[in-house]
């Protein structure tokens, strides 16, 4: 029987090179990896989404103060990351259910009402939830803005070109709907100011805690 020189190297199977290079590459995976809580497809998708989120989202708002007209206010302006919320859950659903039966005008302006509805019964159901009362002003507010929101497409929008605004038209526009948000601004403001001091936080957070226990 032949005796293996025991000064000679091997050098490595094609087997032991691949299981080593898959072993070191398990050592930089995620301890969520490893520990078998996430597979690797679905944490690389968990992973982009929050990149995503962090960077790549809109931001809340968009100089909402130049806003000449209801629509550029509140689809391009105001709340810009839950917006979309009020457009899937209010909006869509009622448009297509009422597009069916309907023109699509009327189609619109109920997705429209349905969506400025949903924004209004959220506002409604913070202030009962923090402060045990009812007042309806946000209610009012909203449905109010919706129908803001309506008329204005009617008077403005519908029978000239978005694109046919003067710089004079677009001015007149925006101390109009300045006016229109100063005259409404206290049924939004005030339901708060009654029930929270806001000279004490303490107050504000004493709501919550009180709510959830």
């Amino acid at each position: 029987m032949k005796k293996e020189n025991p000064s000679i190297i091997k050098s490595p199977t094609t087997p032991q090179i691949n299981k080593k290079l898959i072993n070191q590459k398990n050592d930089h995976n995620s301890i969520l990896i490893r520990s078998g809580i996430l597979t690797p497809s679905v944490y690389v998708s968990i992973k982009e989404w929050i990149i995503t989120f962090l960077f790549n989202t809109k931001h809340l708002f968009s100089e909402p103060f130049i806003s000449s007209s209801p629509r550029d206010f509140w689809s391009t302006r105001w709340q810009l990351l839950i917006n979309e919320s009020f457009k899937e859950l209010g909006y869509l659903p009622v448009k297509n259910l009422f597009v069916s039966i309907f023109s699509r005008k009327i189609a619109n302006i109920m997705g429209v009402l349905s969506a400025f509805g949903i924004s209004a019964s959220l506002h409604e159901y913070l202030i009962i939830a923090n402060a045990y009362t009812w007042t309806g002003e946000h209610f009012f507010f909203f449905m109010t803005r919706g129908v803001i929101f309506i008329l204005w497409e009617v008077v403005f929008i519908s029978n000239k070109s978005k694109n046919e605004n003067t710089m004079i038209e677009k001015f007149l526009k925006w101390v109009l709907f300045l006016i229109i948000n100063l005259i409404l601004l206290p049924a939004l403001i005030e339901p708060s100011m009654r029930n929270f001091d806001f000279s004490d936080i303490s107050s504000i957070s004493k709501n919550f805690v009180d709510y959830s226990i």
